[in-house]
């Protein structure tokens, strides 16, 4: 995975584990929206993404309730990202992008 700083300039490339589970084809917006997950949710700022097994890139944005953007990851071909950040407890939205759709999940922050 991709790290990403706000200026958009590359940052550094990060190795997750891959899930070998495969989806074989996402046919609508709420194919995609169903097929990524976001667990624990809530927690304390770690939280696992597992995003459908297609080939492009997954775009990543996280957002506060100002609408900020806190952070930026592209992730190629899916699989599973362990986003760990350091954030107060809150809401925030996690902004996720491919070709094939895309979806905003809720993520809550609790100490």
């Amino acid at each position: 995975m991709r790290h990403i700083d706000q200026s958009e300039q590359f940052v550094s490339d990060f190795l997750y584990p891959l899930v070998c589970n495969t989806v074989i084809g996402i046919e609508s917006p709420e194919q995609f929206a169903f097929a990524v997950s976001v667990a624990p949710n809530p927690n304390n700022g770690n939280f696992t993404v597992q995003l459908p097994n297609e080939k492009g890139n997954y775009y990543l944005r996280l957002f506060d309730a100002a609408g900020r953007c806190l952070a930026q990851y592209v992730q190629p071909d899916g699989g599973q990202i362990d986003l760990q950040q350091s954030l107060p407890q809150g809401a925030y939205w996690l902004q996720i992008t491919h070709a094939k759709g895309s979806v905003t999940k809720t993520l809550v922050v609790q100490p």
